[in-house]
This record gives structure tokens, C-alpha cells and sequence, in this order.
């Protein structure tokens, strides 16, 4: 008891500063790598916001990928169409007319825009 006592008695008021800095700094520091860790979480190159992104992203490119694939799929049956061996003479027929621009003599060839074909106006209507 006489030890504790004699180290209380010598406390100086430097000791006391110190230790309420060190009650003070630990605190603050971990608060900090808190909020650090917390920020990063979110921002950053592989934070939250991030991923939802590529997500996202992934996302778009998967159903470009659908697309492409399904085009794919009808420039492949129209190859197939187009072989010797199987040939097509409707098919034939039709590239041709569109290509060359050929018809019968007795045949009327009428173009039309695809555009047009997507959203027919009022005054293309018939009664």
C-alpha cells in the first residue's frame, strides 16, 4: 500500500496529460478506421456502387449476347437454305429480286421501307 500510495503522491501533472490524450487517442483512431473501412466499403474500384455497376453492365451485355446469338441463328438457317445440296428456290427467288433487282416481264415490284412497316401511319390505312 505504501507503493500505491507513493506513486499516486509523484503523479505529476505531465502523467495525467498523457494519459488523458492516450483516453483520447485510441478512441479517435479506431473511429477513423471505422469510417475508413466504411467509405471503402461503398466507393471505391471494388466498393457497393461498384459492383451494382458491373452488374448492371453484365446485365446488358448478357441480352447483347441473346441478340447476337439469335441473329447468328437466322443468318445460319439462311446459309443453310443456301446450299447446293438443299437449295432453296423461294429463298433463291428472293435474294435475287432483292440483290439484282430482277423481275418477270409480267411481274410489278413494289418497295417498301421497313421503317414505314413498323408504324404504319393514319394515311397509309385502307377502308
Amino acid at each position: 500500500m505504501a507503493q500505491s500510495a507513493r506513486f499516486g503522491a509523484h503523479m505529476s501533472y505531465k502523467g495525467t496529460q498523457s494519459l488523458r490524450w492516450q483516453r483520447f487517442l485510441m478512441p479517435a483512431f479506431y473511429a477513423l478506421a471505422v469510417m475508413y473501412i466504411g467509405y471503402h466499403t461503398f466507393n471505391g474500384d471494388r466498393g457497393l456502387y461498384a459492383w451494382v455497376k458491373e452488374q448492371r453492365h453484365l446485365t446488358e451485355l448478357q441480352q447483347e449476347l441473346t441478340q447476337v446469338n439469335q441473329a447468328q441463328m437466322d443468318l445460319q438457317k439462311r446459309i443453310s437454305l443456301m446450299q447446293p445440296n438443299s437449295l432453296d428456290l423461294d429463298m433463291l427467288d428472293e435474294q435475287v429480286r432483292k440483290n439484282i433487282g430482277a423481275a418477270g416481264m409480267d411481274e410489278m415490284v413494289v418497295y417498301i421501307d421497313p421503317e414505314q412497316m413498323s408504324s404504319p401511319s393514319k394515311s397509309d390505312t385502307v377502308y
